[in-house]
This record gives structure tokens, sequence and C-alpha cells, in this order.
């Protein structure tokens, strides 16, 4: 069994963050946040000997989530089994 987690995009689009300031690192950072679709095509592609067996957002607004961001998993497993 495999579990991922990614950070990902919730809008419909990737969002590019470039020298994005922020008030929570007190600093600024830069980060690609790929879509859902994005990930299960990687997946699908560079995994094809696994079934996704479960994937969903980690959290919900009251335990984190962002307006354009969330953590996503997937778990995994042998398509021999």
């Amino acid at each position: 069994m495999v579990y991922l987690q990614e950070s990902v995009s919730t809008l419909d689009t990737r969002l590019t963050l470039d020298k994005f300031a922020s008030e929570a690192l007190k600093d600024s950072y830069s980060a690609i946040y790929r879509t859902v679709p994005e990930y299960d095509h990687y997946i699908k592609e560079s995994l094809s000997n696994l079934n996704v067996i479960k994937t969903d957002n980690l959290l919900t607004a009251e335990t984190g989530a962002r307006q354009e961001t969330n953590i996503h998993y997937w778990i995994l497993e042998n398509k021999a089994k």
C-alpha cells in the first residue's frame, strides 16, 4: 500500500506563487500548486501498476484549509492483489 499526500490548488487551474509574502511565515515563498486532476493523470500514467483505493482532501475550513489550496491524499495498492 502507498500513501501519497500533496498540497493542491482548489481552483480550476494550477496556482503559481512567486515570491509571495506570507504573514504566517514572516517571509516570502514560491510554490506551484497543481490541481487534483493533474495529479490523477500523473498517478495513472506513472503508477499504472497501482489502483487508487481512496482519495480525498485532508483539511476542512475548520481544520486549516485555505480558500485556494488544500492538502489532498491518495491511497494506492498493487493491482496484482
